[in-house]
């Protein structure tokens, strides 16, 4: 990729500079946010006998130091996922039934997505962020189910007598991997997600195999299997080849892997310290280190991605609005540089106060003349976003 740096003195038009600054903090589109940036990890923190359930969120640096929860209420909130873009996070509730809720990234505003008299479970978003995937009760039996994430349009996908549950959506929106245990014991499947056809057992193993999530190129999927003995994560190409090992860590339990945006990291769930804890390891499980350090159980990691917006859409707006010269666009990219260096670090704070700064140049720009107010407002608005999410 040409470097920010020849860009810049390269004196492009403002659609150019833009795509550069924006693009130095997000990969992709909302709308196409796998693979991004990593951002925090939301889990679930407590449970019975210990206290009651809340969803939390914590940077995955191995230090511990910002656990956060979102929800400070006596329900339980459990099973939280967040949406493609970052901004929001859909979670299990028990109000009597339970219900899937979404709230914003920082806990705000919860809304009852479901209402169905049913007990709903295990939300899953679609990579356009538009539906979500969970799993119901209906009867005794579960089945998988879609919902707009408005609450409106509820499709039923599974209609077998043996439970379907815990779905993941495919980064391409077109499948949806499940747990099934139609043969008699649980095996990962997939399944067309428009319409519920093409169910095709994945991991064709006597041993209870679950809890899938797909790589974000859709080229892997990562699940849990106790085939050797007790609970690992395992992984395995997208068409169920080449099953392996990767927690390799025969004492304890290991469940609900959690692949990162950036698809180098597994975030999952073991009971190694003695009572569940998030861990973090590489993509080919090494390096495995642990993220949550509390006594209370915590459990049900998913990572949040961290993504600008549509950037190109609100670009192309912006056309022939003038011009930065190479000083100017130089003194702007620094910041975006520094930024991005930061959340590769995994230091949000200080990533958010370098794009605060940024926000600062910006407008000292507009103030003398050399940015038109409407293009550093537009700049502003997407730098805002990725600080709201760093900070979230």
């Amino acid at each position: 990729m040409t470097s920010t740096r020849r860009l810049a003195r390269a004196r492009w038009p403002i659609l150019f500079i833009l795509l550069v600054l924006l693009l130095a903090l997000a990969l992709q589109s909302a709308s196409a946010a796998f693979p991004g940036l990593n951002g925090k990890i939301v889990y679930t923190h407590g449970g019975n006998p210990q206290s009651s359930r809340e969803i939390y969120t914590i940077t995955p640096d191995g230090t511990g130091s910002d656990p956060t929860n979102l929800t400070s209420n006596s329900l339980n909130d459990n099973e939280s996922a967040w949406s493609p873009d970052g901004t929001r996070i859909a979670f299990m509730r028990q109000i009597g039934n339970h219900e899937i809720f979404i709230m914003n990234a920082d806990g705000s505003d919860p809304v009852n997505l479901t209402n169905y008299g049913q007990k709903d479970h295990g939300p899953a978003w679609s990579p356009a962020g538009d539906k979500l995937a969970y799993y119901a009760w209906l009867g005794a039996n579960q089945d998988v189910y879609t919902i707009n994430s408005d609450g409106t349009g509820k499709i039923r996908l599974t209609t077998h007598a043996g439970n379907d549950r815990e779905p993941a959506w495919s980064p391409d929106g077109t499948k949806i991997a499940f747990g099934s245990y139609r043969d008699g014991n649980a095996e990962v499947y997939v399944m067309n997600a428009a319409d519920g056809l093409g169910k095709t057992n994945l991991t064709n193993n006597a041993a209870w195999d679950a809890y899938a999530d797909w790589s974000p190129d859709g080229s892997k999927i990562a699940f849990t299997s106790n085939r050797d003995g007790n609970n690992e994560i395992y992984v395995m190409n997208a068409n169920g080849s080449n099953q392996v090992n990767l927690s390799n860590s025969p004492s304890s339990s290991e469940v609900f892997p959690a692949w990162s945006p950036d698809g180098s990291l597994i975030a999952f769930q073991t009971d190694r310290n003695g009572n569940n804890d998030i861990y973090v390891m590489n993509a080919d499980g090494t390096g495995q280190i642990q993220v949550t350090f509390d006594s209370i159980h915590e459990s049900n990691p998913d990572w949040q991605p961290l993504v600008a917006g549509a950037v190109i859409d609100d670009i192309e707006d912006l056309l022939d609005q003038g011009d930065l010269n190479n000083g100017q666009a130089d003194s702007m990219i620094v910041k975006l540089d520094g930024a991005s260096a930061k959340i590769e670090d995994g230091n949000y704070r200080a990533a958010a106060n370098k794009l605060n700064a940024f926000i600062n140049q910006a407008e000292a720009f507009v103030h003398s003349g050399k940015l038109d107010a409407q293009t550093a407002q537009a700049l502003i608005d997407h730098v805002q976003l990725m600080i709201d999410q760093l900070r979230g």
